[in-house]
């Protein structure tokens, strides 16, 4: 069993520097020789033959398109804000923050689990969003494998099966990897990267024991992506199966990425309504969700070991599973199509302005609303408080007030960072409001653009074009009336700004 990985290696050696001179009618003839003395050594299908022959007749005009120049810059970001559909400056915010982060860490820790290699246009898609991130300098490292069962027993031709697939998928996705002008590197079993250890003595499944990061890093010196199967070696030599997503786990505490994926072709956790759970925010959410129909046990144990792994990351670092065709907009986008997990800090719930940092406070909102905030705002605003909420390091933050004899509060200001919603605190503000306050009100400009989100928030609102009214937890029609008037008699807090084309930097809400 041996002789396969070097083989592999040399196949894919052989297949990048075909690709590297011109194609011709010869070069084909003989990738194609290669690739069918691989497919008969390896039972490979002919779905990669046909890889093989569009990789070599596509990499050379990709591959000029891969330079680094700012025109390609320029190019691979319009197709990849035609994929996402964002606006330009929303994706250049997340690509600005990611791309500041260390360039020598790698950004993002994927395992692409093996249902997506059934579906070439899913593993085609995968591939190009890949190339992408490796492209722009935000370094992906790819897992490739199946769930296990612990203690599962496995056969020496079971493992035989499991360990070819493997292989034929590492290669079909090197392929398509060098087909958009990024080169690959499969670190196949024999590499040295995973460390295993037998479940048991007459079994050939495997428990990862330890990683050797040294090769992963090489691949980082020399701008490959590293792609590694979920097969282990133990220290006799003997080669194993193990669980892919346990072999990301200890991949990720070694690594320390920012972003750690779990890609398949059908995308997060559905709760009951069928609906996409969109963020677990760990560990407030945990209680939350105990009592949840969708909250089985299988889901409940990936939850637990989701949570135990990003104890052991950066406080930025994030967990999100996906599927392929939402994983840029899990990336680049406020509105995820995923599950994202992620260890949050705690909202605190105050009462009075004591002990609060004010200009840090002032600052989130002004940037939030791009406008100034009168300087009398929270002097005026002292005797009137009825709850700040506000996240522990200013990134995100609510002003309730009381209102004259209404028993109905007032959300005065509502602004979360553009960071902060990318990290779902907005979501889990808005949770924290409706679960203390039963009853709300606010308003906000007809053109903001959060107002698409108000009104999926609200249960009512009124609008005269320069302002719209919102509120939740109000049935009586004449109490609405009194709502919109009050909302309206309110005064401006914030000071038109002389050049009013200026954009504000995060989403901001209510009356300004």
């Amino acid at each position: 069993m041996t002789w396969l990985a070097p083989m592999s290696v040399s196949l894919v050696r052989g297949l990048a520097q075909a690709s590297r001179s011109v194609v011709t009618d010869q070069g084909k003839s003989n990738l194609r020789q290669i690739l069918t003395s691989f497919m008969i050594t390896q039972n490979c299908n002919s779905r990669v033959l046909s890889l093989g022959i569009r990789f070599c007749s596509t990499w050379n005009t990709r591959a000029l398109r891969s330079g680094g120049s700012n025109g390609e810059f320029t190019t691979d970001l319009k197709r990849f804000l035609i994929e996402v559909g964002t606006d330009p400056r929303e994706a250049r915010y997340w690509l600005k923050q990611f791309k500041a982060d260390d360039p020598n860490r790698f950004f993002a820790l994927i395992h692409v689990e093996a249902d997506v290699f059934s579906d070439i246009k899913q593993l085609e898609n995968f591939a190009s969003y890949v190339s992408f991130l490796q492209r722009n300098g935000m370094l992906p490292v790819a897992v490739c494998g199946n769930s296990m069962e612990d203690n599962m027993y496995m056969t020496l031709e079971c493992l035989k099966e499991r360990r070819s697939d493997l292989l034929r998928n590492l290669f079909e996705l090197s392929i398509l990897l060098e087909s958009h002008g990024v080169r690959a590197r499969p670190l196949f079993s024999g590499s040295g990267v995973v460390q295993a250890v037998q479940q048991r003595p007459d079994s050939f499944g495997g428990t990862v024991s330890g990683v050797n990061c040294h090769p992963i890093q090489w691949c980082l010196h020399t701008k490959h992506v590293p792609v590694i199967p979920a097969v282990g070696e133990t220290s006799c030599g003997q080669i194993v199966a193990v669980d892919a997503w346990k072999l990301t786990d200890q991949l990720a505490r070694a690594l320390q990425p920012l972003k750690v994926m779990q890609i398949n072709t059908y995308g997060g956790f559905v709760d009951e309504d069928k609906h996409v759970v969109a963020n677990v925010n760990l560990p407030t959410d945990l209680q939350n969700c105990s009592d949840k129909t969708w909250y089985t046990a299988n889901i409940k144990e990936k939850v637990t070991q989701i949570q135990n792994l990003l104890k052991q990351l950066p406080s930025q670092s994030s967990v999100v599973i996906t599927s392929v065709d939402k994983m840029v907009q899990e990336l680049f986008t406020h509105r995820g199509s995923g599950t994202f997990f992620k260890i949050t800090e705690p909202i605190l719930t105050l009462h009075s302005l004591e002990g609060i940092n004010v200009p840090k406070l002032r600052n989130l909102l002004v940037k939030s609303f791009g406008k100034e905030l009168a300087s009398d705002y929270f002097d005026e605003i002292r005797t009137s408080l009825h709850t700040l909420y506000l996240s522990e390091d200013y990134s995100a933050a609510a002003v309730v007030l009381k209102v004259g004899d209404l028993d109905i509060a007032y959300l005065d200001k509502f602004a979360v960072s553009l960071k902060a919603q990318g990290e779902g605190t907005g979501e889990m503000l808005w949770e924290r409001l409706r679960a203390d306050l039963k009853q709300l009100f606010w308003r906000s400009r007809g053109s903001n653009p959060v107002n698409s989100w108000y009104f999926k928030k609200s249960e009512g609102s009124w609008s005269n074009g320069k302002w719209t009214v919102f509120w939740y937890g109000v049935c009586q029609p004449s109490l609405s009336l009194t709502l919109i008037d009050c909302a309206l008699s309110k005064e401006s807090t914030f000071i038109e700004p002389a050049n009013k084309s200026k954009a504000p930097q995060t989403a901001g809400s209510s009356q300004s």
